[in-house]
């Protein structure tokens, strides 16, 4: 199998985000959610959080699979007349239903992945009533149906609300972060890059708007910069904008120097104001495997040393902090590691983030 990548990722802490947003507003509503359990009594609990943090290492032979419940008001001070809003899930396990203001939104099913709720069309000015209900039941439509590991019960990820313009780059395409960046041809001496961005537009009439994305090197020079005029049509979603682009004598992406670049993204109105702004960090690399010579990284044969990770901790269950995550990363690599299999699901996108980051291979596995 060959394949050529440019890996894209989003900010990693919310301080990251704010930094380089210009109208849009992202934000963690973690704490403080009244939560119950098979109509059991009241808990404040805050997220990330699992039900089944003790009851999968007591001496009572099973643990808890069904439903809990959270629920609080979410004030919203920004215009709901002039604003979109969304909820954004990094993970729930393993089905997720969710109220606003008593009114169904909607449902997600799948326990590992990001989901993103639109809630515009819900919210009221000042407090609003949040309520949601996730399952970890077993379930024969969802997979895994079984495994060497815990279904863990609730919403154990962040969850953040993202406040954007009625026009933006969206949010809701996958629960990405509306840019998907790729190469077709990479070499020491140039990259061919591909950029495919999903707008939205909310309004009721048609927007007129820049696309910019801005490329900056490994060193903070600005090696690359694109624009593009865009057209949206009144109240629609996802729409899809390619812009290709070359770099020269790019630096390549390995275990031994892990080059990152910088991807800004901005949709501007015709006045050249920024609507609304979004970073990836990408590592320009190609990779091959073969099954008697091994793997190659950019065209050079590269032994992969590592082990496997999950997502649990004693005491915590799958409801784990970042800095958990990152203290398990930073152990892998001081073992001389260049590689880590993420097993055997999706995890929080700081882990593929931070392997970028130090120097590993990953290997993402989908149950």
């Amino acid at each position: 199998m060959n394949r050529i990548g440019l890996c894209p990722l989003l900010a990693a802490m919310l301080l990251w985000v704010s930094a380089v947003s210009a109208q849009r507003i992202e934000r963690t509503i973690n704490e403080a959610w009244r939560f119950t359990r098979d109509g059991k009594s009241v808990e404040i609990v805050n997220i990330p959080h699992s039900w089944n943090r003790f009851d999968t290492t007591d001496d009572a032979p099973g643990y808890f699979r069904g439903v809990g419940i959270y629920e609080k008001l979410l004030r919203v001070n920004e215009s709901i007349d002039t604003h979109s809003f969304y909820l954004r899930f990094e993970g729930a396990n393993q089905v997720t239903e969710l109220w606003v203001n008593d009114k169904y939104v909607g449902k997600h099913i799948g326990g590992y992945s990001a989901f993103c709720f639109d809630i515009s069309g819900y919210l009221r000015q000042g407090d609003n009533a949040l309520k949601i209900k996730v399952d970890n039941s077993h379930n024969a439509d969802i997979p895994p149906l079984s495994a060497d590991f815990t279904f863990f019960g609730g919403i154990y990820r962040d969850l953040n609300l993202i406040v954007t313009p009625k026009t933006h780059i969206s949010t809701t395409h996958y629960a990405s972060s509306g840019v998907y960046i790729s190469t077709s041809e990479l070499s020491d001496h140039s990259a061919k890059v591909e950029l495919r961005t999903m707008l939205t537009n909310n309004c009721a009439k048609k927007a007129a708007a820049f696309l910019c994305h801005k490329i900056v090197s490994p060193e903070g020079r600005v090696v690359r910069e694109v624009k593009a005029k865009v057209a949206l049509a009144p109240q629609t979603q996802n729409i899809e904008h390619i812009i290709g682009c070359s770099l020269q004598n790019p630096q390549l992406w390995s275990t031994d120097k892990p080059n990152l670049y910088k991807v800004y993204t901005s949709l501007c109105d015709k006045e050249g104001n920024v609507l609304d702004m979004v970073l990836n960090v990408i590592g320009l690399r190609s990779f091959s495997l073969d099954a008697e010579r091994g793997f190659f990284l950019n065209g050079k044969p590269l032994k992969l040393m590592g082990t496997n990770r999950h997502q649990d901790y004693v005491g915590e269950a799958n409801a784990l902090s970042d800095a958990r995550h990152l203290a398990d990363l930073r152990d892998i690599k001081a073992l001389g590691s260049n590689f880590l299999r993420i097993s055997h699901y999706p995890q929080d996108r700081l882990v593929p983030q931070m392997c970028d980051r130090l120097g590993m291979v990953a290997s993402i596995e989908i149950p």
